[in-house]
């Protein structure tokens, strides 16, 4: 339960832009007993579980966009947190090489690669392809980058700068990215 309610903020309870204050915290404020709480929030679990009774939580992420250039596991699995809680998550996979390598990672398969693998780090993500490699594939890039809001990469450590993804590169199109590697 602390969790759910740490990460998700009710749809109905008045918040100032920008304050990435837990619910659970400003819960606390209001109800400072810890058991007048814990009533309150097992109330609001069951009135999630219970049918015709809907109780809304807005993702903090909503209105983020991260680019992600990603492979595998590690940067995959850290931008699945980030789209769970909201985020717009655009992943960009190379066409040329199959796309992400997670995609062969078995042993269980949808079909051919689309391993179960790739589908438990990837939800609620969208997908493009670009073959960065090429120009015209860079210039889409530079035009998502300049709405977005954060570029991410795990590229090996000479790969982000061949491919045009440094902030050095991109701060031209959106100097207020934040680009992580």
């Amino acid at each position: 339960g602390q969790v759910f309610v740490n990460t998700y903020w009710p749809v109905d309870v008045p918040r100032k832009v920008g304050d990435a204050t837990p619910f659970s915290v400003h819960l606390a404020k209001v109800l400072p007993d810890e058991r007048d709480r814990l009533i309150l929030l097992c109330y609001m679990a069951a009135c999630v579980q219970h049918k015709g009774v809907k109780f809304q939580w807005a993702p903090l992420l909503q209105g983020v966009r991260i680019i992600a250039i990603e492979q595998y596991g590690a940067g995959p699995f850290g931008t699945q947190h980030l789209a769970d809680l909201g985020a717009e998550v655009i992943k960009i996979e190379n066409p040329a090489d199959g796309g992400d390598v997670g995609r062969a990672v078995g042993p269980h398969y949808f079909g051919p690669g689309d391993s179960h693998f790739h589908q438990s780090f990837n939800r609620n993500k969208k997908s493009l392809t670009l073959n960065l490699k090429h120009p015209e594939a860079r210039a889409v890039l530079r035009e998502l980058a300049r709405e977005a809001d954060v570029v991410f990469n795990n590229l090996r450590g000479d790969l982000p700068a061949k491919l045009g993804l440094t902030y050095e590169q991109l701060k031209e199109v959106n100097p207020a990215l934040v680009c992580g590697h």
